[in-house]
């Protein structure tokens, strides 16, 4: 952990990077969809 980072900061970098996977997830979840109409 680098000097100066919260525990706040941290926690917030993980929660994006966990949207940025869930919508990554969807995406690739509605192109499977798409392709089985």
């Amino acid at each position: 952990m680098r000097k100066g980072t919260s525990k706040e900061e941290i926690i917030e970098v993980i929660w994006i990077a966990s949207e940025m996977r869930e919508v990554a997830a969807s995406e690739h979840a509605a192109a499977a969809l798409d392709e089985m109409i």
